[in-house]
């Protein structure tokens, strides 16, 4: 495998003809979603306006994917989050993360959002030293709590 070099890496936003390729990298993270669901929630992100969705490209190539939204709560400003960041098994570790994460904080600056969080699995250990490499502090601890409907 030839080397990435990140000054080759392109990235734009995405389009709805990219969801298979997205999600073929997102099952290889554990997203457990069929071809039709992942296209309708690509569609309603990239047709909101408080979302975007990013790819990276080696040449002609999806080499990973971001989701960027404003996060909203009552009582504190609204902030910016990564919901989701993805890079192709075989460029990991060759700065196409960094180059989405780049990617996101220049959305969220051009949003006028005073930070940037994402969120990350404690057991995503590799996730956590990349992302804190890449600038974010850690803040919090928190379990996540979910009732079926």
């Amino acid at each position: 495998m030839s080397p990435v070099s990140v000054d080759s890496l392109t990235t734009r936003r995405a389009d709805a003809s990219d969801a298979l390729v997205l999600l073929e990298m997102s099952t290889d993270m554990g997203l457990e979603c069929n071809a039709g669901e992942f296209s309708d929630h690509l569609w309603e992100l990239l047709n909101s306006a408080e979302n975007e969705v990013f790819v990276a490209r080696f040449n002609a190539t999806i080499a990973g994917w971001a989701h960027v939204f404003v996060a909203r709560r009552l009582g504190i400003a609204r902030f910016a989050e990564i919901g989701g960041l993805v890079t192709g098994q075989q460029y990991r570790h060759r700065g196409v993360g960094r180059v989405l994460v780049r990617e996101c904080e220049r959305w969220a600056r051009h949003d006028h959002h005073a930070y940037l969080r994402v969120r990350c699995n404690a057991r995503r250990r590799g996730a956590h030293e990349f992302y804190e490499k890449t600038g974010f502090e850690k803040v919090k601890n928190q379990f996540v709590y979910e009732k079926c409907l």
